[in-house]
């Protein structure tokens, strides 16, 4: 069973590195900066609804307003596919790269 779990890791982690862009970082245009003012721009935040709302079961929910700390979460290795094989940089103004990160990475 250890090796099947093995497997799965080098197969997941070998599609992580395989996407890639296949042209130099120089030479792409830079998508239009985030402004961080925005809520749009986030994918989650304590004030909206989002996906980072859901938990497995109920006894997991947390009021993230009035937690102790705020977690700041990137995640670089979501931006993959066609995409990701022809720009080096997601868009935080792509809808649907937005909503493919809000229903994977996100939840």
């Amino acid at each position: 069973m250890k090796y099947l779990y093995l497997l799965l890791a080098i197969a997941f982690f070998s599609g992580c590195i395989s996407v890639k862009p296949r042209i130099a970082f120089e030479s792409l245009p830079i998508p239009k900066a985030p402004d961080y003012n925005n809520p749009d721009c986030w994918a989650a935040l304590p004030e909206k609804i989002d996906s980072a709302d859901l938990f497995p079961t109920v006894q997991m929910a947390t009021n993230q307003k009035e937690a102790e700390v705020d977690v700041f979460f990137l995640h670089p290795t979501s931006y993959t596919g066609n995409k990701g094989e022809r720009n080096w940089n997601g868009d935080v103004y792509d809808d649907q790269l937005n909503l493919k990160t809000d229903n994977s990475t996100i939840k």
